[in-house]
């Protein structure tokens, strides 16, 4: 048995459909100024925001397709450079320590090689650049407390302090403000004490004698002090002044001019007698 109410709304949209076709079939009658039928016009007003919209969502995809493989291709090549970047790096430290190897043999062909032991400046002290370094050999082999230690050029940079472990040392340097180094006057042999202050510049202490003092004379080690072998070059005189009672000289060590970054340890003191 067939349910009145249902029978009631298939009745109801039947007639609605029946009228919408009506209504498109007028429509598709009625023309307009423009010699296009009104439900052409209308087709179109729906249609023309999805034709102005469409391709410019065409030429933005097509836009950040490119970007990324642009992108991509080009991150692929930065990356193929910072590899060779960081090889051709690793050479280029190999072949300066090797120069400086060869620079150490040529300056110091008159010396054993057993005499003295090449090593590596790893650490700087921040606080104090110019109190301390760290040198990566020890006592494993044969770094010990007190021993000189000497630039490439030969000159004079300081000595090993404690503490001192089985592959690292500590070197005190001679512009530090704790110690300093006997030292004379190389043209005149006026002798004294020279101390450091943590700066670019070293003092003369307690110098002995009345011979005059100038501007660019060479200072080297006197071996007094019976840690430093003599005549090793520490630096030139950079001023001096002079009172009633005593001198004032400062002293421009040699090796602050150069890059600290490997040094030699004299494990033999007698080689420099």
């Amino acid at each position: 048995m067939v349910d009145p109410g249902n029978l009631h709304h298939r009745r109801i949209w039947f007639l609605i459909i029946i009228l919408f076709v009506n209504i498109i079939l007028i429509s598709s009658q009625i023309v307009l100024p423009n010699d296009k039928s009104l439900i052409h016009n209308v087709g179109i007003g729906i249609i023309a925001p999805f034709q102005k919209v469409l391709p410019r969502m065409a030429e933005f995809v097509v836009f950040q397709f490119n970007h990324y493989i642009f992108n991509r291709r080009y991150h692929r090549k930065y990356l193929q450079a910072q590899r060779q970047i960081d090889t051709l790096t690793r050479q280029k430290a190999l072949l300066e320590r090797k120069h400086l190897e060869l620079e150490f043999s040529r300056i110091h062909a008159d010396i054993p090689q057993e005499s003295y032991l090449r090593a590596e400046v790893i650490l700087v002290d921040v606080d104090f650049p110019l109190n301390s370094v760290l040198i990566d050999q020890g006592y494993a082999r044969g770094v010990r407390k007190n021993l000189a230690v000497i630039s490439p050029e030969g000159h004079l940079v300081g000595k090993t302090v404690e503490p001192i472990t089985m592959h690292t040392a500590k070197v005190r340097l001679i512009t530090s403000s704790i110690g300093g180094v006997g030292a004379y006057i190389k043209t005149n042999r006026l002798e004294g004490f020279l101390t450091g202050e943590n700066s670019p510049v070293c003092q003369f202490k307690y110098v002995i004698g009345n011979a005059s003092v100038k501007f660019g004379e060479e200072v080297v080690t006197s071996g007094t002090d019976r840690i430093f072998p003599p005549f090793i070059p520490v630096g030139v005189v950079s001023s001096v002044q002079e009172d009633y009672l005593e001198k004032s000289i400062s002293v421009d060590p040699f090796f602050i001019h150069h890059p600290i970054k490997y040094v030699l340890v004299l494990t033999d003191e007698k080689k420099k007698n």
